[in-house]
């Protein structure tokens, strides 16, 4: 367990030390067995049923692809929106209207707008609020009249955060819910942070560029010196701190920070011994075409034993698409499909997420969630996914339907979502251009699902 003085104060459902111990001493009974079992049975179809025989494979990852410092925009040919091609067009829209509604105060009493930082009627988690930021930075790099304007507001939503809430060590705070510490705050600030800058940087000017450069590798130092990146919180916060790794490594070229984001890729996969149950639990399939045909989560725990939580999986499944669209490492590939194809095994009554029974939301019975993750998308126009095309339709009406719901009442996930999945689908539009084929989704009504009176305005 990290002490408290390094400033790693993680709350207390990530805080498993007593049960490592029991776990441990089953670990060793029990570990000469596994390895003959691993030895002699066949990986290629093993018992999905056989929690052990799977959870104690390790599968040798392919090696990480050289990665790039920009992704090209395929999709980016000058043209006006209207045009845009296949699934681009509607996202591109949806997004605008998302984005602009939420920064203008379109109706009396709305509690929702942007004036320097996003505005809210739920201010717990100002971190989260800054996805529309991140969201207006995908949007700044089409072309377009209205480009300039988003430019300015992912600028001014990053740049004033950086200004007003970095404290001197690098990291950040929520004094909202100061037991949470500072490590989740600059988790979940940094990540956006880095998909923005990615997505600008040939954009930026000096000052601004050289600003966030510093506040990425500052941050980044900061989670490296707390011990994080050998201390598995739950896989959704190891992931985040991994791709936070890489964003500050692209935007300062440090190889100390290279070094720190392939450890922490190790560690999030498989942290080893000392962390009995935790890690990359593949549950079937095969690891050697990149997670198509498996399945597996990266374990959560809310206290008790680690293990599967289908509403954090979600939010795994986020942040692999997320790391994967700007990186094209490999691992972020076989993970989202192996999260992916866990997450297609409890889908319900259309596009909802059976989240009942998890090791962090263990209500049992019937617990629906909305699943929009950005993964399907991700995966069915650039990981070579085909099967998921068919899916694409449904699923981001499902995606539609929720977010224009939460423009109707003040809700801080509305906000992160914006950052982690509606941007990364629309980024990942771009990326494919006219392949980024969704047959049958429209364009408007945006959101026909908001009541007159809370009727915003449509932009065009």
């Amino acid at each position: 367990m990290i002490p408290s003085s390094t400033g790693l104060h993680l709350t207390a459902d990530r805080v498993r030390h007593k049960r490592r111990y029991l776990l441990l001493a089953l670990a060793l009974a029990s570990v000469a067995a596994i390895v003959c079992a691993t030895v002699v049975s066949s990986w290629l179809s093993p018992d999905a049923g056989s929690r052990a025989a799977s959870e104690s494979f390790q599968p040798q990852l392919p090696a990480s692809r050289s990665v790039r410092a920009a992704n090209p925009l395929v999709g980016h040919t000058g043209t006006p929106a209207a045009r845009l091609s296949g699934a681009v067009h509607p996202m591109y829209t949806l997004t605008r209207y998302l984005v602009d509604n939420l920064a203008s105060r379109t109706y009396r009493g709305d509690e929702e707008y942007f004036s320097g930082s996003w505005r809210s009627g739920d201010p717990g988690c100002w971190m989260c609020s800054t996805g529309p930021g991140a969201a207006a930075a995908v949007l700044a790099t089409f072309p377009g009249p209205k480009a300039a304007y988003y430019r300015r507001l992912a600028v001014e939503t990053f740049t004033n955060a950086i200004k007003s809430r970095e404290l001197p060590n690098g990291s950040y705070a929520n004094p909202q819910e100061p037991a949470t510490g500072y490590s989740i705050p600059t988790l979940f600030f940094g990540v956006e942070l880095g998909q923005a800058y990615l997505q600008l940087r040939a954009q930026l000017d000096r000052a601004t560029r050289a600003l966030w450069q510093s506040a990425l590798a500052r941050a980044a130092d900061y989670l490296v010196d707390t011990g994080l990146v050998t201390y598995y919180a739950n896989g959704n916060i190891n992931l985040q701190l991994t791709e936070l790794l890489f964003e500050a490594w692209q935007a300062t070229g440090s190889t100390e920070l290279h070094t720190e984001y392939e450890k922490s890729w190790t560690f999030t996969m498989f942290p080893g011994s000392n962390w009995p149950g935790d890690g990359l639990i593949v549950t079937s399939g095969s690891v050697a075409d990149n997670g198509a045909t498996g399945t597996g989560f990266l374990a959560e725990s809310g206290g008790a034993l680690p293990g599967y939580d289908p509403d954090y999986t979600q939010l795994q499944a986020d942040e692999a698409a997320r790391l994967y669209e700007y990186s094209h490492d490999r691992r972020a590939l076989l993970l989202m499909n192996l999260l992916t194809n866990q997450l297609l095994l409890r889908r319900s009554d259309g596009w909802l997420l059976q989240t009942a029974g998890g090791t962090r939301h263990t209500q049992s019975g019937s617990r629906l969630i909305p699943f929009t993750d950005s993964a399907i998308p991700v995966l069915a126009w650039l990981g070579a996914r085909h099967d998921l095309v068919r899916d694409l339709p449904g699923q981001l009406k499902e995606l539609r339907l929720d977010m224009c719901g939460g423009l109707t009442y003040s809700y801080a996930n509305l906000y992160r979502e914006l950052g982690n999945e509606v941007a990364v689908i629309l980024r990942a539009a771009q990326i494919a251009g006219a392949s980024a084929s969704a047959a049958g989704l429209t364009v408007a009504p945006v959101c026909p699902n908001i009541p007159a009176p809370l009727r915003r305005r449509l932009t065009n």
